[in-house]
């Protein structure tokens, strides 16, 4: 079993991506076809356990990816000879490409035996295309199969090896539909009207092998000539790379390779080696789109009265953002609430809609989260309070009376024999134990408002004795997500997720706990994190990860507001009578009587079924209008996952009209004035959703104006290195991945100057910062 493949394969899994071993030695004639009956995982990928199987048994020192949208729109740029490659990097010099091509090669670039492999994402992946016949040079998309690092086999003219170049298959760089087409573009019209011709130097060199005792000259005149058009050092060492293993005989190791890149690098383009490195500094260009600006919230605008108040009131003493008491109160009405009312959207339709929400509230720490959230939970603690003290009450009793009944069916047991020993006949005694069990007090059931952490066991048995739901609250979301990651998670996964659903039933079956039916799986689910927790997950799901199945845009209640500009402290009264309005409210609702509020039942082959409310005529009206709008936008999406994201306003905005409704004690079917409320909230996440999803989709973008805001603060010092950046661990810059693309966005754009310095033998990099950034205002 050939570990590093395997390792690999199974770490592309986690990435989302579709990873698969190659022929190999199976088969000499085409060993880089994938291995065996293959296609099934065109359409999904294969388990972990599966691949452990294939690599123990058959040997395999390969490994591949399938491309296309079973690999989160994955596509390989495929130069199958050096020449191509080398000519492609020299037309991209000063072109509107560079900056696209550079950013593919830090993501993923490796060398094959012959060429170059470069990997991106995109989500307009074609088929296998050939873009360019005299240069060798063609994509693999949809359907198609690539080998990559660390694979190797043996062939007819040898071993053949793949390795990586740079950056890593987590950090595969996604591309836009535009930058693909502009990219394919390029490289068809390449020979026709490349703007720098093939270095004469590489021409002599791929006329023959290059022998000891002039390879290592050949390689830096190779290497100047190629640095001097203004490659790029990633793509000048991949160059090298592969012309060193082609011509070089022997070729040399791949350390001094690196050793004569790392000699030219240090000199800008067009210097002279030895010479000293002045710095033509230029106007700094204007950083990329960052973080997409969201509403400020306005109690006053998107709640009823009362429910604004206390939002107003909490957010003033608190100093928050009124976004987070906002959402942990709506989420916690939705809980109770629950399955005691439905809403149909539709006046003929039978779709029904139960309220329950997911709420989710982002932002750093120390912006006072959990205060927040706590003070919108405080009136479902209270019930929860109220039904334990019935509930041990009811204990008591049960105890007694269930002390009362094992005596009597005692009692009766003893009875079964007379004074002589003779036994009653079986059908009498079974009629006095009968009748005695028939006295068995049931034992209560405790009501249930809020769970924290549960097994998923315990999470059913609690749902079975609470019909109508409940709302699981986790401080902090980070431990929720993880708990349902992973094969051995999938089954608690899948019952978290049918619970949103919040309409049908479940049957757990388990040794020790016999079988538990629940009539309706019912859960709000509540909590908050931290902008890097969630950009890490959500990098996962956009990329066809664990998370890519719908889960994380099931939090519709999803915000991510602008912290304040300032925080006094606030020392008043808290606002009695909005605090005793939702004491009040929440008491109300559970204990909801749907018939007293006009509520109609549902009829199942006879059987009663849930209560629901319609919308009234002018309020169908406007869903009706509204409704098209929602599937055109969901339609034109940037994302898959944004797109998955709103479709879920379709339930999300009958529930939240329906939260406001009953808030006001409402009377009838549904009005206008709580459907207006309801769509104002969907516009106002909307806002929300694009900076949420945008943290990960330009991840890269915000990390370039976190560290641009660093520099224009004098937070940093000219000179300083990737690991000064990487210590100071601030919000954009989560991890070394994304200080590097930081430095590499900026130094682009001439905000600094990526400086190469050897010091005894070493080469370091420090970055220097433009000095027109520097200058006093």
């Amino acid at each position: 079993m050939d570990n590093a493949c395997l390792n690999t394969a199974l770490a592309a899994l986690s990435f989302g991506l579709c990873a698969y071993p190659a022929a190999g030695h199976t088969d000499l004639k085409n060993p880089k076809r994938p291995f065996g009956a293959w296609r099934e995982y065109q359409a999904r990928r294969p388990t972990p356990a599966h691949l452990v199987d294939i690599y123990k048994h058959e040997h395999l020192s390969t490994l591949g990816l399938v491309c296309g949208k079973i690999s989160g729109g994955l596509e390989c740029l495929d130069f199958d000879t050096k020449d191509g490659y080398l000519l492609f990097q020299q037309a991209t010099v000063g072109s509107d490409l560079k900056s696209v091509v550079s950013r593919i090669e830090a993501g993923y670039c490796e060398l094959s035996p012959k060429g170059v492999h470069f990997l991106y994402f995109c989500e307009a992946t074609g088929r296998n295309t050939k873009l360019n016949d005299r240069l060798k040079i063609e994509t693999r998309g949809e359907g198609g199969f690539v080998v990559i690092a660390p694979s190797s086999f043996a062939h007819d003219n040898g071993l053949k090896h793949y390795r990586l170049q740079s950056g890593a298959l987590s950090s595969i760089a996604r591309i836009s539909p535009v930058e693909r087409e502009q990219l394919h573009s390029f490289i068809r019209a390449l020979g026709s009207r490349e703007k720098v011709p093939i270095n004469p130097g590489a021409a002599s060199a791929a006329a023959g092998k290059i022998a000891e005792g002039g390879r290592n000259n050949a390689l830096t005149s190779l290497a100047g000539s190629m640095h001097k058009c203004g490659m790029s050092g990633e793509a000048l060492a991949a160059a090298l790379h592969v012309e060193n293993k082609a011509k070089c005989d022997p070729p040399l190791p791949d350390h001094e390779v690196q050793e004569i890149v790392q000699s030219i690098i240090k000199y800008q383009p067009g210097q002279s080696i030895g010479a000293a490195a002045p710095i033509a500094w230029k106007t700094p260009a204007s950083l990329p789109t960052g973080m997409p600006a969201v509403p400020p919230f306005d109690p006053a605008v998107l709640l009823p009265p009362g429910l604004s108040d206390w939002v107003g009131d909490t957010a003033h003493r608190l100093q928050c953002p009124p976004d987070y008491p906002a959402v942990g109160l709506l989420v916690a009405l939705s809980s109770v609430i629950g399955g005691r009312l439905c809403i149909r959207p539709k006046q003929l339709d039978t779709w029904m809609v139960t309220p329950n929400l997911w709420g989710m509230i982002i932002g750093r720490p120390s912006t006072l989260k959990s205060p927040a959230i706590a003070a919108a939970l405080t009136p479902l603690k209270e019930l929860e309070a109220a039904a334990q003290a019935i509930y041990e009450t009811d204990m008591i009793k049960f105890q007694a009376a269930q002390m009362a009944y094992e005596l009597a069916l005692g009692q009766t047991k003893k009875q079964a024999t007379n004074k002589n020993g003779v036994m009653q006949q079986a059908s009498q005694i079974a009629a006095n134990v009968a009748g005695v069990m028939q006295q068995q007090p049931p034992k209560p059931k405790r009501q249930r408002y809020v769970v924290n952490d549960a097994t998923v066991e315990k999470l059913g048995e609690i749902l079975a004795e609470n019909p109508n739901g409940v709302l699981l609250f986790r401080d902090e979301l980070k431990g929720f997500l993880a708990e349902l990651d992973g094969d051995d998670n999938a089954t608690k996964r899948a019952f978290i997720l049918q619970a949103w659903e919040g309409n049908g039933g479940y049957d757990f079956d388990r040794i020790g706990r016999g079988h538990i039916h629940i009539e309706r799986t019912i859960l709000s689910v509540l909590g908050t994190t931290q902008p890097g927790v969630i950009e890490a997950y959500l990098a996962s799901a956009l990329r066809g990860g664990v998370g890519d199945d719908g889960l994380i845009q099931r939090f519709q209640l999803a915000v991510y507001p602008d912290e304040p500009d300032s925080s006094v402290l606030v020392d008043a009264h808290p606002n009695l009578q909005a605090a005793a309005f939702i004491s009040s409210l929440f008491k109300r609702l559970a204990q909801l009587d749907p018939t007293s509020i006009g509520a109609h039942r549902e009829n199942i082959d006879g059987r009663d079924g849930r209560w629901y409310l319609h919308f009234t005529p002018e309020a169908q009206r406007i869903f009706n209008a509204w409704y098209p709008k929602l599937v055109n936008h969901t339609k034109r999406a940037e994302h898959a996952a944004m797109s998955s994201h709103y479709g879920k306003y379709r339930s999300l905005v009958p529930s939240l009209a329906l939260i406001f409704h009953l808030a006001v004690d409402g009377n009838g079917p549904v009005d206008e004035t709580a459907l207006n409320l309801a769509l104002g909230w969907a516009a106002y996440l909307k806002a929300h959703a694009k900076r949420i999803y945008n943290y990960s989709i330009r991840g890269d973008a915000l990390a370039a104006h976190a560290l641009g805001d660093a520099i224009r603060a004098g937070k940093l010092r000219d000179g300083f290195s990737l690991r000064d950046l990487q210590r100071k661990n601030w919000s954009g810059l989560p991890s070394r991945d994304r200080c590097q693309q930081a430095i590499e966005i900026l130094a682009e754009l001439d905000w600094i100057f990526v400086e190469r310095i050897e010091n005894n033998g070493k080469m370091t990099e420090r970055c220097r910062i433009n000095p027109a950034l520097l200058a006093k205002p």
